[in-house]
């Protein structure tokens, strides 16, 4: 007697269910192949779209530690609030391939190509073949998921993880089979060191046990307790990160209505809408409203479908285990969110987005089955009709996110440091200005010192807190950044702007470098990040040259020159370093 927690049978070939040909039809693995080479180069081609922002920035100065110091950091400072596996796993790229974009984006870009895999056989063990080519399409071909695939972070392999646990733990809870228990085990373990949203998924078990269908109850606590020790390393990780103010996420927004949040991950999810800002190069790509709500309405009419089918018995199980994740991946947080910021649509949710992929599919491609009136070619007709809709959604927005190249600011920044590297010179960063920009600077081998300000920065440079200190102690602490500067005669300040102005510990270095005879010598501006160069000249070095002119050429280019009048500056009041640099 086969459970139901086993795979499907294969149908009989050219069944309504299967609609597949009757002959030459290609082994399900290979079709799989398929699907993973079309998603591969279209990851590929986005790994080198641009350099790393802050957040993937942050991962790559982790993933530099090495495996042991990294563990030491995480387990006794707060320089991060994330768990282990994923910046271990970039570190062994890195040890292998450096630290290129192409090679710190790898991991990920491999983790989505198994998510696409891992998203067609979770539609084949719901419904069959084909339901399973089209979730595998639309799960290459998405722009959310190529997004994440090609960045280095780790919400991909979450996602992927957390994908695996939820099925694993629906066939150890149909079978009972000890290996899925082990399989349970490994996975949870992972899921959790992965990313801490991952210990949302503790419930499973018993989500699952709910409802008609109910495994035997000490299959369900054995399930539990197996999911709770493989979780415990990180729960215990995550409480003492947390107990040292490691992170957070005050700088969410707060969630000020459910229904809107859960449309703007539908919107993230879907194919051809109109992608939030915050996705980098996803968000540029502006769409048209027709296709912004055709692709809302495919995908989230599609997942109604999928949860509401009547399934055959053999198929129900599944299905439960990909709605339990979209409750404990979205529902939680989003809920969670009304008392302490916690979702950000389109991204700490990205575990529901496979599950939500394959239920659109498997509920269009049942509905589409009723207009056709030839029962041979139901599941093939259907499938096709499916196929060329995702495909057309598809083209409202892929083929420009694909061929976008873009540059972050902070590669602007880094240019001016380029120009005046030598081993005379010291890069300061303040606020959050130091992962990105010291990833730019190591790029081409910048030559002088490098520093952060505050000292207390350089602990925690990936996140910032408001500073307590008096401006006297930031002052003090100026003038000892400066007395490591012995020997330098170049200072490049790297500065995050805040509603155009400088932050109270930019503008206590810049008044304080100032006062210390150093000469504010021009500011480059990207957006909100400026950096600003100041000089002074050493003990014996020579003074520069200057270019001797005769007084008829300097008239004579003085009569060319039109001369602006500059708002900064005037005589009762001289411009300065800060109000420079502010300005727009």
């Amino acid at each position: 007697m086969r459970l139901s927690s086993d795979p499907a049978p294969a149908p009989a070939q050219g069944s309504p269910t299967d609609g597949g040909p009757t002959k030459g039809a290609l082994p399900w693995r290979t079709e799989v192949m398929l699907l993973v080479v079309l998603a591969l180069l279209l990851r590929v081609l986005k790994l080198v779209a641009t350099e790393p922002w802050l957040d993937e920035a942050c991962s790559i100065e982790l993933a530099r530690f090495g495996p042991l110091q990294l563990l030491d950091t995480l387990a006794s400072s707060d320089q991060s609030p994330h768990p282990p596996l994923y910046f271990l796993i970039l570190s062994g790229f890195i040890g292998l391939l450096g630290e290129g974009e192409g090679a710190v984006r790898l991991p990920s870009a491999l983790a989505g190509v198994a998510l696409v895999a891992g998203t067609a056989e979770a539609a084949r063990r719901m419904a069959g073949r084909w339901p399973a080519r089209i979730a595998g399409l639309i799960a290459a071909v998405s722009p959310l998921a190529i997004h994440y695939s090609a960045e280095a972070r780790g919400y991909t392999l979450l996602a992927v993880l957390s994908l695996a646990l939820a099925l694993m733990t629906e066939r150890y809870l149909s079978g009972g089979q000890r290996k899925h228990l082990l399989w349970m085990l490994l996975l949870g373990f992972l899921t959790s060191l992965t990313h801490y949203f991952g210990l949302l998924l503790l419930p499973l078990p018993l989500l699952l046990c709910l409802g008609k269908e109910r495994p035997p109850l000490a299959r369900g606590l054995r399930a539990g307790a197996t999911l709770l020790g493989a979780m415990t390393p990180s729960l215990l990780l995550a409480g003492a990160q947390l107990g040292r103010g490691a992170g957070g996420t005050s700088w969410l927004e707060p969630i000020s209505s459910v229904w809107g949040a859960s449309l703007g991950s539908l919107e993230a999810m879907a194919l051809g809408t109109q992608l939030p800002g915050y996705l980098g190069q996803a968000g540029l790509v502006k769409v048209g409203e027709l296709s912004h709500a055709l692709g809302i309405g495919f995908m989230g009419g599609g997942a109604i479908l999928g949860v509401l089918w009547p399934l055959e018995p053999n198929h129900r199980g599944p299905r439960r285990a990909l709605v339990s994740l979209v409750v404990l991946a979205a529902g939680v947080p989003l809920l969670l969110s009304l008392w302490r910021p916690l979702y950000l649509p389109g991204r700490y949710e990205l575990a529901a987005m496979a599950p939500i992929h394959v239920l659109a599919a498997v509920g269009w491609w049942h509905v589409l089955q009723l207009l056709v009136a030839k029962q041979a070619l139901k599941g093939r007709i259907a499938g096709l009709v499916v196929t060329l809709a995702v495909l057309g959604l598809s083209l409202s927005h892929l083929p420009t996110y694909l061929t976008l190249r873009t540059s972050q600011p902070y590669s602007f920044m880094s240019l001016t440091l380029r120009a005046g590297s030598s081993p005379k010179s010291a890069a300061i960063f303040t606020h959050l200005t130091g992962p990105p920009t010291a990833w730019q600077l190591r790029q081409f081998g910048f030559k002088g010192q490098s520093h952060y300000f505050p000292a207390s920065l350089a602990a925690h440079p990936c996140w910032a807190e408001r500073s307590q200190q008096t401006p006297a102690a930031l002052r003090a602490e100026v003038r000892q950044l400066l007395d490591k500067l012995d020997g330098i005669n170049r200072v490049f300040i790297m500065v995050s702007l805040r509603r155009g102005r400088l932050r109270p510990a930019a503008q206590a270095l810049f008044d304080e470098i100032q006062a210390q005879k150093w000469k504010f010598r021009t500011k480059r501006s990207a957006g909100p990040l400026g950096v600003a160069i100041f000089s002074r000249f050493l003990p014996g070095e020579p003074l520069p040259k200057r270019n001797k002119r005769s007084k008829a050429s300097k008239a004579s280019k003085a009569s060319k020159t039109t001369k602006l009048p500059i708002a900064a500056a005037s005589p009762a009041k001289p411009a300065t370093a800060a109000n420079a640099l502010a300005a727009p």
